[in-house]
């Protein structure tokens, strides 16, 4: 798709089918993870101030590795789909590039937040006199708002990448 077409055939991000149902879906993910999180962390901190955020890291670290994982591997499926719209040799609607042009921005922002988030949970939790119990809670909350974004981010993602497939398989196979 030339400069010149992508220009006259723009469509606002909100105009693009499926993607108010991929937004909420991320969001209500994200929320009932946070959600979640946050009764674990009120039912264990009955303990002691940091048992909340040793039992949450080792979650927390798989799920940054597996979004790092799937969204570098849907960013190559997403070179894939650009590669087969070209080669179909149809057209193909404004809305079809625009989903796949956010949902390669999505993927890149999910992959960088993946990364930031495992570089924030290598910090060393130790048991330092220095640290205070709301170091501690602090430290959790940002966890938990970091992980459970990143988990949102990829079911939007996901939702995203499904409702691409099904335009392009309108184009490929209409019913």
């Amino acid at each position: 798709m030339s400069e010149q077409t992508r220009q006259n055939s723009s469509v606002g991000v909100m105009q693009i089918p499926g993607i108010r149902q991929a937004i909420g879906g991320g969001l209500l993910a994200g929320l009932l993870a946070l959600v979640g999180q946050l009764l674990v962390g009120g039912i264990l901190r009955d303990v002691t101030p940091r048992a909340p955020l040793e039992a949450a890291l080792p979650s927390m670290r798989f799920i940054g590795s597996s979004v790092i994982t799937a969204s570098s591997t849907i960013l190559a499926l997403i070179l894939t789909v650009v590669g087969l719209t070209r080669r179909i040799d149809n057209e193909f609607s404004a809305e079809h590039y625009e989903r796949i042009r956010l949902l390669a921005i999505i993927n890149v922002a999910l992959l960088m937040g993946s990364m930031l988030l495992l570089i924030v949970l290598s910090v060393p939790v130790g048991e330092s006199v220095s640290i205070t119990p709301q170091w501690y809670t602090a430290a959790y909350v940002v966890y938990i708002v970091l992980t459970s974004s990143v988990s949102g981010g990829f079911v939007t993602a996901a939702f995203m990448l499904y409702y691409a497939i099904d335009s392009l398989l309108e184009v490929v196979h209409p019913q």
